[in-house]
């Protein structure tokens, strides 16, 4: 007996042993298996055997051990304890035996032989004119191809739509509905098969009806399809003129089941117009028109300007159509690059080369020499126009002075030394730089050669020295593949300069004496104590003040050593109040001597207190601050006294204030009482005293935020500030309360509601934000008041 088993249900046995349980085997004295023999003729297909046991007087169960000869074949599972199941897995034979405990055995022989039930054919799509491969496949009942050799014939039931060769190939003439018939083994299996036109493909290049390439450059045409593919399809591509766009590969497959083929090469031979057809099988499906244009040579990385120490420059060569845009030529392209000066600029290598299917390709350029060049770039096979680049001005390094201008002035007799370098480090070889005078008439240089170490970027100074009369000269200084540098000196008649104690602040009679100097300069720059034209020599100043009785030196003569700008320090006392200025003469006759010169002027001050306002303006229960302060320095704090003539009008926080010597000035804190006039008097010890007037009467609030103008139920942020009489701001000097008396067009809110008075809080100068609220049409006024303060009235426009 035989089923088909569906694999999943079996529990495979492959080459292991299966046993059952029985009564006493020693009376067994044989066993049978039935069926001996069978067939089975697809995979899954399954026979059940059964084995059966006989005494000497009946038949009986045994215990039995089941065994497969090849599992590749065939594989099994017990179902019973004398009944086992094999189910085909391979074509092939293979024998089931079984064993019983007692020692007796039989066996069957199972053939697994499949057999064609119907033949499978793909693909089931074709697209007009476009040939097509079929497959076919014989399978038995499971779906399983048959594992032998069959024998497969394909025919069409419509020949006028589809004819199929020998070799399957399926020519589809017409579209609609055909059945292939496939017979293999004596079976026919009839397949629907469809023809339809090709689908249409777009140029992938579109939205661009037109591409514009170079001459020798290439575009990819990538045409894609709206769908994916169900059959296999053949581009075609036509240009309508093929000298001057040619397509290397003719034709190109569309993989089953893309959209897009590989990208196909269209090259651009001479300038003109051509245009690409794209045909899917017999399919128009779209075109585009290309336009090859003149190539040319896209340069970059070129810069206006080199030195001869800077590294090789890589130039970058693209090429490009003549719009501007990179294209990738189809065959490889040689270019010979030169230069219109080779002592200037030298390229590396005298030809460079673009790979097919590349755009771009660098040569390398050494800036050699100094001067003007330009890096020309030629097609060797002359389809590429010439370019050249733009001119390359090429220098040597600079050599660099330490001026900040090309001319300097220097006094006769003066000596002054600058630094020469370079901006980078020397490398190679030590540099040697060449330093001469145009005119040693009026100066002289030395060293004439100086090195610069590898390695370091200056060398020792330059020094040079104005001589005993006036006149111009230019110092150069030149070295081998260098730019040379120079600076032009004006020897003029020395000048002395006076430094003075002037700092802004005035000094007071009695303070310790200040310091008096001399300095060395010329009579074009300014003078300085820096070192730089310094005397050759002791240089001595006779210096006066120009009124000893307000400021005196203690001595008459200062030295300007050799080789140094400023002299010694003398000491200028300051005697009584008034303006001094300090002169430094020469008494040499000499043609070299120095021009005199006058300091700036001194200023000393009397010792007096000084108030920071000439009145004070206070309202009635406000505070403010003033301050009395020095108008020049003093070495130790100082003490001052502060009284008033009418204290009912005024009162004083401290009646002594101390002014430090960092910074002397000192606070002093009023309060307004009454309404008229107090005077503060400040006083101390060997210093003038001062006065301040304080004048007390009824302040001013002004309200700020006030609207000239609100809607009906709108409301604006006001507050209010107390003021002195004239408007300043000033502090309330005890919580402050103000009535407000709005007409009934307006009212006044805060958080809490409408509200009817307002206070500024003690030492404040205001209130904070409260609200005026429009309640009815018309002109909303407001008056407050304060019995100690000016009544305030103001006004808003009220809108419905």
């Amino acid at each position: 007996m035989k089923r088909t088993l569906a694999a999943g249900l079996l529990a495979v046995a492959l080459g292991c042993s299966h046993e059952s349980a029985g009564p006493n085997q020693s009376s067994i004295t044989a066993t049978s298996l039935a069926p001996h023999l069978d067939s089975l003729k697809f995979i899954s297909e399954a026979v059940r055997l059964a084995a059966t046991s006989r005494t000497s007087s009946d038949t009986t169960a045994g215990i039995y051990r089941w065994r497969v000869s090849d599992t590749t074949v065939l594989s099994g599972t017990l179902v019973a304890p004398d009944t086992f199941v094999a189910f085909a897995r391979a074509e092939g034979s293979a024998v089931v035996r079984v064993f019983e405990l007692g020692g007796t055995r039989d066996s069957a022989v199972i053939v697994v032989r499949q057999q064609t039930a119907q033949v499978r054919v793909t693909p089931l799509l074709a697209y007009r004119a476009c040939p097509v491969g079929l497959t076919a496949v014989a399978v038995d009942s499971g779906g399983t191809p048959v594992a032998h050799h069959v024998s497969v014939t394909l025919v069409s039931r419509a020949p006028a739509r589809a004819t199929i060769d020998s070799t399957f190939l399926l020519s589809p003439r017409a579209a609609g509905l055909d059945t292939i018939v496939a017979t293999a083994e004596g079976v026919s299996t009839p397949n629907v098969f469809r023809i339809d036109a090709a689908p249409v493909f777009q140029v992938g290049n579109t939205p661009f009806s037109t591409i514009v390439i170079g001459a020798t450059q290439l575009a990819v045409l990538t045409p894609r399809a709206m769908t994916t593919t169900g059959a296999p399809i053949t581009l075609h591509f036509q240009s309508s003129d093929s000298a001057v766009a040619r397509l290397p590969v003719a034709a190109v497959a569309v993989p089953l089941g893309y959209q897009v083929p590989p990208g196909t090469d269209v090259d651009g031979l001479v300038p003109g117009t051509a245009l690409v057809r794209v045909i899917a099988c017999d399919v128009l499906s779209d075109s585009v028109t290309l336009r090859v244009t003149t190539p040319k040579f896209l340069l970059s990385a070129i810069p206006s300007g080199a030195r001869t120490d800077d590294r090789p420059s890589r130039v970058e060569v693209d090429i490009g159509d003549s719009l501007g845009a990179f294209g990738s030529t189809f065959a490889p392209l040689t270019v010979h690059v030169s230069a219109t000066d080779t002592a200037v600029i030298h390229p590396d290598s005298a030809y460079i080369h673009v790979p097919a299917r590349a755009y771009a390709t660098a040569s390398v350029v050494t800036w050699a020499s100094h001067g003007t060049a330009r890096v020309v770039f030629t097609d060797s096979a002359g389809r590429y126009p010439p370019d050249t680049s733009g001119p390359v001005s090429v220098s040597f390094p600079p050599l660099f002075l330490s001026v900040v201008r090309d001319t300097i002035a220097l006094g006769m007799r003066q000596r002054r030394s600058i630094d020469l370098g370079v901006d980078r480090t020397v490398t190679g070889a030590p540099l040697v730089v060449h330093v001469a005078v145009n005119d040693t008439t009026a100066l002289i240089e030395s060293p004439a050669t100086l090195t610069m170490p590898v390695g370091s970027t200056g060398g020792p100074p330059l020094v040079f020295t104005g001589r005993d009369t006036s006149g111009v000269a230019t110092i150069i200084a030149t070295a081998y593949r260098h730019e040379p540098t120079a600076v032009t000196v004006r020897v003029t008649r020395p000048q002395f300069g006076v430094g003075a104690p002037v700092s802004g602040i005035p000094h007071y009679p009695g303070e310790p004496p200040g310091d008096v100097v001399v300095g060395a300069g010329d009579s074009l720059d300014a003078l300085s104590y820096s070192g730089a034209g310094a005397p050759i020599e002791n240089v001595t100043a006779d210096i006066v003040s120009s009124n000893p009785s307000i400021a005196s030196l203690d001595s008459t003569t200062l030295t300007i050593p050799a080789g140094q700008g400023p002299s010694g320090t003398a000491h200028l006392s300051f005697n009584a109040p008034g303006n001094v200025t300090i002169t430094a003469t020469d008494p040499r006759s000499a043609y070299y001597h120095y021009g005199t010169a006058t300091s700036a002027t001194v200023v000393i001050v009397p010792k007096r207190l000084v108030f920071s306002d000439s009145v004070m303006l206070l309202g009635i229960g406000q505070f403010w601050s003033d301050a009395v302060f020095l108008e020049g320095r003093i070495p130790t704090d100082l003490v001052v006294s502060l009284s008033h003539t009418a204290s009912a009008v005024a009162t004083l926080d401290h009646p002594i204030d101390t002014l430090f010597s960092t910074g002397p000035s000192g606070p002093v804190a009023l309060h307004g009482l009454t309404a008229g006039v107090d005077t503060v008097v400040a006083t101390a010890n060997g210093w003038l005293p001062d006065t301040l007037p304080v004048r007390v009467g009824p302040g001013t609030v002004v309200l700020w935020g006030w609207p000239s103008a609100l809607r009906q139920g709108d409301s604006a942020q006001v507050s209010l500030q107390v003021d002195d009489q004239a408007g300043e701001g000033r502090l309330a000097d005890v919580a402050t309360t103000f009535t407000l008396a709005p007409n009934g067009n307006i009212v006044f809110t805060s958080a809490s509601g409408v509200i009817g008075t307002i206070t500024v809080a003690a030492k404040n100068q205001g209130t904070g934000y409260f609200y005026v609220k429009a309640v009815a049409p018309g002109t909303g006024t407001v008056n407050i008041t304060n019995a100690s303060y000016q009544p305030y009235s103001n006004s808003v426009s009220v809108m419905p």
